[in-house]
Parts: structure tokens; C-alpha cells; sequence
């Protein structure tokens, strides 16, 4: 009989996925099964940010998050963990994880990455088993391309940050290096609070991140109207002051019904200096 290992939650039902780490690499969820490695599954990439041998641009951008993910790790010999943000199917963040760990395992370098969080609360949001579904599929490649010795998890569905949170915050040994969203998305923003909650969240999880790593950075990257960005070099304290300007004013005329969590984690964050 297969071992349950691990729980994820939808809304506040709890949802058993089994432990598929020593399984074979197949396919289980709503994936159209393929032979190509899953590192190599662009079609899955949404999101303009990706290597592209007709458009440099497209390329560059992918190419210059990854080079910042790596050179932030490598920053943080002390931290544990790296943390990836919509992260969807999470190819090119495989692809990058794949180069990384072959540094790390390379002897070079002493940087003890033994966990990788994904967090995506939009992953089919419509359809919370295909969600499932997907989400055990991609830990199961990150599984099978990273190895037994580190673990993976994903957050999915509403409550995908708050629980990514609190792992970090009882598991007093994580210790994140990096924070990565590649072709990040964090929803409409409006002063209605379930469009505020996708922009809370994330600075939650960063501040929590931040109270063991003041040198933590927050890399991020997309394309809009055809014009990449990518900041490489922005703090998780900058990260967190751009977006505060940004929400600013929606958050003083919030609406939508009562105060959410995530608001009251920004309102102790911000109390604690974080």
C-alpha cells in the first residue's frame, strides 16, 4: 500500500497526496502525457519570460532570472530552502533548479538547499481536483529530476500562502536563500479584498522569509505589451516598501467583507519591522 506523506488543503478540507518520490516518472494528473523530460515541457510555460530561438528578448529574460536565482543561493551559504512563486507546471523553474543543484552537488560550493517550496493559489483554480492532480505530477518530477534527498512541496489553492507560511514559521530550521517568481502574476489588484488577498500574501510569505534571512532577495520576472523585466537585484525589504506603495491606497478603502487573514499578517509584520 502507498504511504501518505504529505497534506494539502483546500479551502479547510484537508486533501492526502500520496508520496510519489520513488515512483516511476508517469504521468497522473491533467498533463498530456510525453516522453520529453519535464524541464523540456515548454508547451506547459505560460508566460513570456522562456528561452526562444526566434526572440532574444524572450530568452534573455528567462536566462537573466535564472542567473540571479543562482547568484542569490549562492549568497546564502547559512539558508536551506528556496521558495518559487506562481509557479504553474514550473518548468523553466526546474530547468534552473536542475543547474543550480548541479553546482551545489558539484563540491564547489557549500550552500545546504535540502527543500524546494512552490506556491501557486491560481493553479486551476475552477477545478480544485485537476489542481490536485497537477500539483502531485510536478512534485513528482521535481522529485525525480532533483533526488530523494530534497524535498518538495506545493501550495496550491486559496489558502496556498498561509499554509506555505506556516511551515516556514513552526519549521525553525528553514532557512530561505531565495525567492523566485518567474512570468509572476499576482492577480487584479483592486480595493475588493479577495483581489487584495493575491497581493498580501506573497509579501506575508516574504516577510516571513526575511525574519531569518535579512539577506534575502526577491527575483522576479515578466513580459508585458512585449517589454521584459526582470529585478535581480531587489531586496525582500525593497520588494516589500514597492509593493506597499502599490496597494497603498486600495487597502485604506478595502471592502468585500471582513478583514482578512492575510491583512491581519501584513498589519503584525509591519508591527514587528518586517
Amino acid at each position: 500500500m502507498m504511504r501518505v506523506t504529505k497534506v494539502v488543503k483546500r479551502g479547510m478540507a484537508p486533501v492526502k497526496c500520496p508520496n510519489l518520490s520513488r515512483l516511476p516518472l508517469v504521468n497522473v494528473g491533467a498533463y498530456t502525457p510525453s516522453d520529453v523530460p519535464w524541464d523540456d515541457r515548454t508547451e506547459l510555460v505560460v508566460g513570456g519570460c522562456r528561452p526562444d530561438e526566434h526572440d532574444t528578448q524572450m530568452t534573455k529574460c528567462y536566462g537573466d532570472w535564472s542567473t540571479a536565482m543562482l547568484g542569490h543561493v549562492l549568497e546564502n551559504p547559512q539558508a536551506n530552502t528556496i521558495v518559487l512563486l506562481s509557479v504553474g507546471a514550473g518548468v523553466l523553474e526546474l530547468r534552473t533548479l536542475k543547474t543550480i543543484f548541479k553546482l551545489l552537488g558539484d563540491g564547489t560550493t557549500e550552500v545546504p538547499i535540502d527543500k524546494v517550496v512552490l506556491i501557486d493559489p491560481f493553479l486551476h483554480q475552477n477545478d480544485p481536483f485537476e489542481a490536485r492532480m497537477e500539483a502531485a505530477t510536478v512534485v513528482s518530477e521535481y522529485r525525480g529530476h532533483l533526488g530523494s534527498e530534497v524535498d518538495v512541496e506545493y501550495h496550491i489553492g486559496p489558502n496556498a500562502y498561509t499554509d506555505a507560511i506556516a511551515g516556514l514559521h513552526f519549521d525553525k530550521t528553514r532557512v530561505v536563500a531565495v525567492v523566485g517568481a518567474l512570468n509572476m502574476s499576482f492577480g487584479l489588484l483592486s480595493s475588493h479584498r479577495s483581489n487584495l488577498r493575491g497581493h498580501l500574501a506573497p509579501r506575508n510569505l516574504v516577510s516571513e522569509a526575511m525574519r531569518r534571512n535579512p539577506n534575502l532577495y526577491v527575483v522576479q520576472s515578466f513580459l508585458d505589451s512585449g517589454v521584459a523585466t526582470v529585478r535581480d537585484e531587489e531586496t525582500a525589504e525593497a520588494f516589500l516598501a514597492r509593493e506597499r506603495k502599490k496597494t497603498q491606497l486600495y487597502e485604506r478603502i478595502a471592502n468585500g467583507g471582513p478583514v482578512t487573514a492575510e491583512e491581519r499578517i501584513e498589519r503584525l509584520n509591519r508591527l514587528d519591522g518586517f
